[in-house]
């Protein structure tokens, strides 16, 4: 049976292994989703975000996990289209310290359909200086089943 998805309301939306998600948050670049029963926000960016749309989703993410005390995430980036080469210095130095440090230590990422795009996202999975464990996903399917393991 097909994935249901709903408009940005906060109503509950349904994925392949039947994990519900609310959706707390949404741009045209982004959308951040809840799953109670897994305690796990999934991430899911779209197009070519700007080095300030990263910054400010970014910044977006740490208010969840800090709300909801996150140790794992879905970084679901299959469709984001390019390079955002201009952010990843910033998510290096930055973001990925400041996430570790609140206590996310799984990351579940899902590579983007788009071979070019995976060089950004290799950068900075291989440069990342943190105790996080982020494993590389080629389907959301496969994310979902290892970060509900963890």
């Amino acid at each position: 049976m097909p994935a249901s998805t709903t408009t940005a309301t906060n109503q509950p939306m349904h994925f392949p292994n039947g994990i519900k998600y609310d959706l707390l948050w949404q741009q045209d670049y982004m959308k951040i989703f809840y799953s109670a029963e897994g305690n796990f926000l999934k991430l899911v960016w779209n197009g070519l975000p700007s080095k300030e749309q990263i910054k400010v989703g970014s910044e977006q993410i740490l208010v969840y996990v800090k709300q909801y005390n996150i140790s794992k995430i879905i970084n679901d980036v299959a469709k984001v289209e390019g390079l955002f080469t201009e952010s990843v210095e910033w998510i290096i130095t930055n973001f990925a310290p400041r996430m570790n440090a609140l206590g996310v230590h799984h990351v579940a990422w899902i590579y983007s359909e788009e071979s070019i795009s995976r060089f950004s996202a290799d950068s900075v999975l291989s440069r990342s200086v943190t105790d996080t464990i982020a494993i590389v996903f080629d389907n959301i399917e496969n994310a979902e089943r290892w970060i509900l393991a963890v």
